[in-house]
């Protein structure tokens, strides 16, 4: 593909997917109205270091998976990671997604940040931060649910920090 540099779209409202597949130019997104981006969007987006979705509230799986530069993502109304969303985005260490409740099937496997902290994540599935061989601190202050081998390979994780009065079911 051809589009390089950034790219703005203030009026779009989704992100179709595989619409910026293998954009290997692409370095920065801002899409201020999007509500949603769909599977595959910006899957292997190798030179895209920064994603802006001010209103998107769920990511598509594999949406941003193996974009290995991207470093920030802002999403401050997002409820859903999808399977693979974020997987392999190993340099991302600047996440926010304070709405953030669920993240599925190894949607943020292998990402780069070191500490981490999701105040809405209850639900956690599989393999969900496998092989985040950065992340040393998790703070899910409301995690309700955390599936098998959720945490998988994270070698440096010291510190787990949960809500003491909940009950977190560990399957």
């Amino acid at each position: 593909r051809t589009i390089s540099g950034s790219f703005n779209d203030s009026t779009a409202t989704q992100v179709y997917p595989g619409a910026f597949c293998n954009c290997s130019k692409l370095t920065s997104v801002i899409f201020p109205s999007c509500s949603s981006v769909g599977m595959m969007a910006f899957t292997s987006c190798t030179s895209l270091k920064t994603a802006s979705f001010p209103k998107c509230t769920k990511i598509g799986s594999s949406a941003f998976e193996s974009c290995s530069y991207l470093s920030s993502a802002y999403f401050p109304e997002l409820t859903t990671i999808s399977s693979r969303a974020f997987s392999g985005c190993t340099r991302l260490t600047s996440i926010s997604f304070p709405k953030l409740s669920r993240v599925s099937y190894m949607g943020m496997a292998g990402v780069g940040a070191s500490s981490i902290y999701l105040p809405k994540l209850s639900y956690i599935d599989m393999y969900a931060f496998r092989n985040c061989t950065s992340l040393g601190v998790l703070s899910l202050p409301v995690a309700s649910y955390i599936s098998t081998y959720a945490f998988e390979n994270c070698r440096m994780l010291s510190k787990l920090y949960l809500n003491s009065t909940r009950v977190c079911s560990l399957t």
